[in-house]
């Protein structure tokens, strides 16, 4: 067998990866006495141009016997990628490191306007104050730098982060929040593999005739809104220029508009569309960077979005405008592995795992606390879909349901299956999944439990 590590699904553009945690696991399957016909360690992201650090690292672990220290290994990294390594893009990485190349802890989640209006899953938190710090280091060492493609990519990335951290905070102020998207459209011009005209262009060169190229392009549009239909629509969105302004930006105005309804309807007609994108001329990027830096950092200063997260919100133990109940509480179960998984606050890190269905799982609330909603996130993919009901008890453990969803046909998302209930009493919260259609087993990420406060 080959250990792998799997980083992006759909190509999507935002800078993550737990760099220290990837690193630590490889080195510790390598290690491990019982790894058995380890014959090798790969790579298998969904889409590579993104995120260069995290394949620069999990190569070289492939060439590492021991543990990779990455506060000292980014030293190299830097060098290596710039030809030289100035303090303040060493400062600028450490500080990448610790915001969107670390693990959160606690875990943080918000809403995103990359997504659908009102149907966003849960993005990880940007920390804005570590990555404005970064992108002001960074571009403070374009004198130096400027010359190396490589950091001009960086520094547009960093800065798109910031900005778009931003965006997410603005979602209640329309205007404020399409000022920072036209922005961000501004900055993504800058570098090619940033605008949606390379991508349709790309595809459409593939083609011989006009039906194909037509087609191409058609499939290219797809891929990138609607993937493949009603449920894994945004699976690869972008932030790219032209897709900010004729798609997202369209999208959110329908919705502040209150014209929402039947966005599949509106994103599917845009799909099929052949109107050239919406592109400005491309500025220089540093240029760009430089003036957004410092925009964005005077308005900092003044705007009640100032601070890391919406006004009132605590990112750590809310999603979503809902107080979370359930992350690090005690959970017990059937049978299975991995059952703390469940309520460790992320949606893609690890599941839990048991076999034959049914099964069930316990969150203990360790109080009794007023609980009015649910959010349950399966394993996904391949069309797979699972049955279940959810129960709730007090203190003496009887339950009575308040799910049911014994009778599911609906398929397994990224974005999981969120139920609103009748605000009641209740510490113990107990999903049972009765059927996995694709299987003997079932299997679930997390389990988020709410109050409204």
């Amino acid at each position: 067998w080959i250990y792998g590590t799997l980083h992006n699904y759909g190509h999507t553009t935002n800078l993550a990866g737990d760099l220290q945690g990837f690193a630590d696991r490889a080195a510790t399957a390598l290690s491990d006495p019982g790894h058995g016909r380890m014959l090798g360690m790969g790579i298998t992201p969904e889409g590579i141009d993104q995120n260069p650090v995290v394949y620069e690292l999990m190569t070289d672990a492939m060439w590492t016997t021991g543990r990779i220290d990455v506060p000292k290994w980014l030293e190299g990294y830097v060098e290596s990628r710039y030809g030289q390594a100035p303090a303040e893009a060493l400062r600028a990485w450490r500080l990448l490191l610790a915001s969107v190349y670390g693990e959160p802890q606690p875990p943080q989640f918000e809403d995103s306007w990359r997504f659908r209006p009102g149907d966003q899953p849960p993005v990880p938190a940007v920390d804005k104050d570590k990555v404005a710090e970064a992108a002001r280091l960074l571009a403070s060492a374009a004198d130096r730098l400027s010359n190396r493609d490589a950091y001009r990519r960086d520094l547009v990335d960093v800065v798109k982060t910031w900005l778009g951290g931003i965006a997410d905070d603005r979602l209640e102020a329309p205007g404020e929040f399409f000022e920072v998207l036209d922005d961000l459209d501004r900055l993504m011009t800058t570098r090619p593999e940033h605008r949606l005209s390379t991508w349709l262009n790309d595809a459409r060169s593939w083609g011989e005739t006009g039906e194909e190229r037509a087609l191409l392009e058609k499939n290219a549009r797809w891929l990138i809104t609607s993937w493949g239909g009603p449920y894994l629509y945004d699976y690869a969105i972008k932030e790219w220029a032209g897709l900010n302004g004729d798609f997202i930006r369209k999208r959110w105005q329908l919705h502040f508009e209150g014209k929402g309804g039947d966005y599949l309807l509106w994103e599917t007609d845009w799909a099929n569309s052949v109107a050239a994108p919406k592109e400005r001329a491309p500025d220089d990027p540093i240029q760009v960077a430089f003036e957004l830096v410092a925009k964005f950092r005077e308005a900092a200063r003044e705007s009640p979005y100032a601070h890391s997260h919406r006004p009132g919100r605590d990112v750590a133990k809310r999603t979503h405008g809902a107080q979370c109940l359930s992350i690090g509480k005690p959970v017990r179960c059937s049978s299975g592995g991995n059952a703390a998984f469940v309520t460790d606050g992320s949606v893609t890190k690890g599941f839990w795992n048991a076999d034959p269905a049914p099964q069930w799982i316990e969150v203990d609330l360790e109080e009794e606390q007023e609980v009015s909603g649910l959010w349950l996130f399966p394993c996904f993919g391949d069309g797979r879909s699972y049955k279940y009901f959810v129960e709730v008890a007090g203190q003496s453990k009887i339950y009575h349901r308040v799910v049911d969803q014994s009778q599911n046909r609906t398929p397994s998302t990224l974005r999981g299956h969120r139920h609103k209930i009748l605000s009641q009493m209740a510490r113990y919260v107990r999903l049972t999944m009765v059927e996995n259609s694709v299987g003997l087993g079932v299997q679930l990420y997390e389990l988020f439990v709410y109050g409204w406060q």
